[in-house]
C-alpha cells in the first residue's frame, strides 16, 4: 500500500489503485535522471542524460574596507589638486613680479588711482613716518610736513615758495619699493616733480639716475602721480622734489604720500 497511490475518478467517484511507477504525467515537466525509466537490457550503460545549466549572476556587495579606500583616495586626490592650484597661482604671481609687463602696470595704476583713498592706510609704509621738508609755509597754518603722511588726504603739507622745494620721508628701514603714490592739491598744482628712492648712506648725493624713481615734466594731471619706478628699487628715504624757474617760484603742497612695498 505504501508503494501504490489512490486515484479518484472524477466521473463516477470510484477509486483506482495504480502503481506509482506507472503514473502518467499530464504536464510536460522534464523528468530528473532518477525518475527516468531505464530499460533493463544490455544498453543500459549507453543511456545519456543531458542536463542544462543556467548561469546565475551574483552581485557582490562592497565590503566596508572598499568604501574606506574610496574615501581615502578622494581625500588624497582633492589634497593634491589643491596643492597644485596653490603652486600654479603662486608661480604665476611670482612670474609677473619678476617680469612686469606694460599692460599689467597700466592696470595697476588705473586700480590705484580709483582706490587711492582706500589705500591711504593699507600697506602704506610711509604712514606716520618721520618726515621733513625744506621749509614750512607761514601763509598756511595747516602746512607742517607730517600732514603729508598722516593718512588724511584732506590735510596737506606746504613749503614756502622756493626754487627747489622738497619733502623727505624716512621709512625707518631699507625696503623694496613697489609703488609710490603722490597726491597734491589744486591750490598749488604739482609740476616738474622728481621722486627719488635713496639708500641709508645716499642722502648726501641722492640726485642721480640710480636713485631716480620718477621724473614728471610739466603739469601733473589730476594732481596725482602713481609710479612703479620702472624697475626694482630699494631704499630707506623717499624724496619728492619740485623744480621751479627763477622767475616763477612756487611752493610744494602734498596732501598724501603712499609707499607700497614690492
Amino acid at each position: 500500500m505504501s508503494q501504490n497511490k489512490l486515484l479518484h475518478d472524477e466521473c463516477n467517484g470510484s477509486v483506482t489503485l495504480q502503481n506509482s511507477d506507472r503514473i502518467e504525467r499530464s504536464d510536460v515537466v522534464p523528468m530528473l535522471a532518477s525518475e527516468a525509466e531505464v530499460p533493463e537490457n544490455d544498453n543500459q550503460n549507453a543511456l545519456t542524460i543531458t542536463r542544462k545549466y543556467v548561469p546565475v549572476i551574483r552581485v557582490q556587495k562592497p565590503r566596508p574596507c572598499d568604501n574606506k579606500k574610496r574615501i581615502m583616495m578622494i581625500i588624497l586626490g582633492s589634497m593634491f589638486v589643491f596643492i597644485a592650484l596653490v603652486f600654479l597661482i603662486t608661480g604665476t604671481i611670482r612670474f609677473h613680479q619678476c617680469h612686469p609687463s606694460k599692460i599689467s602696470a597700466q592696470w595697476d595704476k588705473r586700480f590705484l588711482s580709483v582706490h587711492f583713498d582706500d589705500l591711504v592706510g593699507l600697506n602704506n609704509y610711509a604712514l606716520e613716518k618721520n618726515v621733513n621738508q625744506t621749509s614750512m609755509s607761514y601763509l598756511n597754518s595747516n602746512g607742517p610736513a607730517y600732514l603729508a603722511v598722516d593718512g588724511d588726504i584732506k590735510t596737506c603739507s606746504r613749503t614756502d615758495a622756493e626754487l627747489s622745494p622738497s619733502l623727505q620721508i624716512d621709512l625707518k628701514y631699507q625696503r623694496p619699493v613697489g609703488f609710490v603714490l603722490v597726491h597734491g592739491d589744486l591750490q598749488n598744482a604739482l609740476h616738474d616733480i622728481t621722486i627719488y628712492v635713496v639708500g641709508e648712506d645716499g642722502l648726501h648725493s641722492y640726485k642721480s639716475k640710480t636713485n631716480t624713481c620718477e621724473q614728471h615734466k610739466g603739469l601733473v594731471k589730476n594732481q596725482a602721480i602713481i609710479t612703479d619706478c620702472g624697475r626694482p628699487l630699494n631704499g630707506r628715504y623717499i624724496i619728492i622734489e619740485m623744480k621751479n624757474s627763477v622767475n616763477s617760484l612756487d611752493s610744494l603742497m602734498l596732501c598724501e604720500v603712499i609707499v607700497i612695498q614690492r
